[in-house]
């Protein structure tokens, strides 16, 4: 879309970068990127979009956590060696 910006209807290409700007859709589209999920992926691009939240408020808190490995010998229940 961008090669050829000089037909489609003033700020269509802005509204859509806007929108879609960096997310696959986005590049495909507007950058005109081969996007292709591989045969072996886990997870498809169509996935990964329908999965994606767009937060545009202010972050007051972040949380981040960590799940132990239990190859180390850990005793769940007890939480002692």
């Amino acid at each position: 879309m961008l090669a050829n910006a000089a037909n489609p209807p003033p700020g269509l290409i802005d509204a859509l970068a806007q929108q879609y700007g960096g997310a696959p859709l986005g590049r495909r589209e507007l950058d005109g990127d081969l996007i292709e999920d591989r045969d072996d992926a886990l997870w498809r691009h169509i996935m990964i979009e329908a999965a994606t939240i767009r937060f545009t408020g202010e972050v007051s808190r972040t949380v981040v956590a960590v799940e132990p490995t239990t190859a180390d010998g850990l005793d769940r229940a007890s939480n002692a060696r």
